[in-house]
């Protein structure tokens, strides 16, 4: 996250004398964090419940006394939300960089 957002802060709003630029590129980047972070949590939750529902109805047949996968939905749940919360912190610095960028430094790389 950090690399996407120092390669896409060359150049953005700031030198456009946009106002509110700093709350604008600060959501910008935690938006797309929160997506992205939000959509990886998802795919794991869904392999999760996929591996545990294939696991509850193959393991039984090749080992007896292996016990049955129990799924429910705290978990996943929990899961989830610690997504979404690495994905709020993993993109929360980055944002904060690019969003206090001075619009001479954003020009510099050009």
């Amino acid at each position: 996250m950090l690399v996407s957002v120092t390669e896409r802060t060359k150049g953005d709003r700031h030198p456009q004398g946009h106002r509110g630029a700093r709350r604008v590129i600060l959501t910008q980047f935690l938006v797309e964090a929160i997506i992205m972070a939000g959509l990886g949590g998802l795919i794991g939750v869904l392999l999760g419940v996929g591996a545990s529902i294939g696991g509850r109805s193959v393991l039984p047949k090749f080992v007896p006394a292996f016990p049955v996968p129990v799924l429910t939905f705290a978990p996943v749940l929990i899961a989830f939300g610690v997504s979404l919360g690495i994905g709020l912190l993993a993109g929360g610095y980055p944002a904060h960089r690019a969003a206090r960028l001075r619009p001479i430094e954003a020009l510099r790389f050009e």
